[in-house]
C-alpha cells in the first residue's frame, strides 16, 4: 500500500547516543519512522541546500512544505531525515535521494531496504557523482536545508502501534568512498594450494603477504599491495573488510569500481584464467562470484586499470551463484587472482589494489 502522506524533518548531525549522528528516530515514539542518514564522498563539496527525494518504489512521496523553497547557506554533510511512512504501510522501499547546491545537483544516491510496519529503520546513503540522471524524478519532492527542524507539522498516526520489541535495524549499502586506506588493519589475503578458487574462507600457507603501499598509490594515501611467492602459481586473493561481518545490502548497488596494477616474472606466461574475479561473499553461506571474459590485469606494474566490475552478469562478465547467496546480506569481497607459470616459473607476483568502492 503506497504511503499517502510523508512528512520530513531536518537536522544537522551532532555528536549523541544511537550511532553516527544519534537516533532522529527517538523523538517520535509510538509511530513507525526511518532515519535516513545523508553522507557526502571526498571530492564532492559537503554542503547542500536542498536535498531532493523520490519514491521508486513503496512512497508516494508530499512534502508539507514548500516543495522549493528558497536556498540560503544551506548545511554541512551529514545529515539525518526522519521520514515518518504512517499507516500500516510495510514492504520494500527504494529513495532516490539528490543532493542539490546553489541549484547544482552535487551527487545521487539510492536508499533501500524493507520497512515493517512501526518499525524504527535507520538507512545512511554516500551521496556520488554517479546515480541518478541529473535531476529529480517527477514524483520527487524538496526537502528545505536552510531552515531548522520543522515540528510544524507532526504526524496523527500515532494510535495503535507498539515499539516493544521492534527492530532497530540497519540498512547498510556498502561503501562508496575508497576504502584501500588503513590497509593493514582492514584487509586481509588468502590463497588456495590449487588451480582452484577457494570462495569465502581465507587461509594462507605462507607464500602470500599484504602491505600498505604507499608510492604507487592511485587514490588517497594507501592502496593494497599483496605479494605472492617466490615460485607460486596458484589463486590468491584480497578480501574487504578483515572482520569479514560487513552486513552490506548491496541489492541497490550497481557494480565494484577499482584501479588494479599488477607485475609477472617474465618466466610466468599470464594470468590464467583472465583476471582478476570477483567473489561477494553472502552471510547466508553463498557466494556470487564474477569472472571476466577477457584479462583486465597488466603485467608490468604501472599504469593502473580502472574496472567497474558488475554485481549481475552483463558484457564481459559471467556470474555465478553458489549455495544460499543473498544480496542483501553481504559480508565481504574478495578479489581473486591466478598466475600461470611456465615449466620453471620463478620470482615473486606483485598486486595493487586502490580506489576501492561500489556504485
Amino acid at each position: 500500500m503506497p504511503i499517502r502522506a510523508l512528512w520530513l524533518s531536518m537536522l544537522a548531525l551532532a555528536t549523541a547516543c544511537g550511532g553516527k549522528g544519534g537516533d532522529v528516530c527517538d523523538a517520535y515514539p509510538g509511530v513507525g519512522c526511518i532515519a535516513l542518514l545523508v553522507d557526502a564522498p571526498v571530492g564532492i563539496p559537503l554542503t547542500v541546500d536542498q536535498i531532493g527525494l523520490s519514491g521508486d518504489i513503496g512512497f508516494a512521496l508530499d512534502d508539507t512544505r514548500n516543495p522549493m523553497p528558497a536556498r540560503d547557506t544551506g548545511v554541512s554533510l551529514p545529515v539525518t531525515m526522519a521520514l515518518l511512512p504512517g499507516g500500516t504501510f510495510a514492504g520494500n522501499f527504494s529513495i532516490g535521494v539528490v543532493g542539490w547546491l546553489q541549484q547544482t545537483n552535487i551527487g545521487s544516491a539510492i536508499a533501500v531496504g524493507n520497512f515493517t510496519t512501526g518499525q524504527h529503520l535507520r538507512v545512511e546513503v554516500t551521496l556520488a557523482p554517479f546515480g541518478l540522471d541529473g535531476g529529480v524524478p517527477d514524483n520527487g519532492v524538496l526537502a528545505d536545508m536552510t531552515l531548522p527542524p520543522d515540528f510544524a507539522h507532526p504526524p496523527t498516526d500515532f494510535s495503535g502501534v507498539d515499539l516493544s520489541g521492534v527492530d532497530f535495524a540497519i540498512a547498510n549499502p556498502g561503501p562508496t568512498n575508497d576504502v584501500a586506506e588503513d590497509v593493514v588493519n582492514t584487509w586481509l589475503v588468502g590463497e588456495s594450494l590449487t588451480d582452484t578458487l577457494q570462495a569465502c574462507n581465507p587461509v594462507t600457507h605462507g607464500t602470500v603477504s599484504l602491505a600498505a603501499e604507499t608510492s604507487m598509490v592511485k587514490v588517497g594515501t594507501q592502496a593494497v599491495r599483496i605479494d605472492y611467492g617466490p615460485n607460486t602459481h596458484y589463486y590468491f586473493d584480497a578480501v574487504y573488510p578483515k572482520s569479514r561481518d560487513a552486513g552490506w545490502n548491496l541489492s541497490g548497488r550497481t557494480g565494484l569500481q577499482m584501479w588494479l596494477t599488477a607485475q609477472l616474472p617474465v618466466s610466468y606466461i599470464a594470468w590464467q584464467p583472465v583476471a582478476p574475479e570477483l567473489v561477494l561473499c553472502s552471510r547466508a553461506g553463498g557466494y556470487r562470484r564474477m569472472a571476466p571474459t577477457t584479462n583486465h590485469t597488466n603485467r608490468n606494474a604501472e599504469p593502473y586499470v580502472q574496472l567497474q566490475i558488475p554485481l549481475l552478469a552483463g558484457t564481459g562478465w559471467n556470474q555465478t551463484d553458489v549455495g544460499n547467496f543473498d544480496i542483501t546480506n553481504v559480508d565481504s569481497i574478495e578479489i581473486h587472482l591466478d598466475p600461470q607459470a611456465a615449466a620453471n616459473g620463478m620470482g615473486d607476483i606483485h598486486v595493487w589494489i586502490d580506489g576501492v568502492g561500489f556504485y
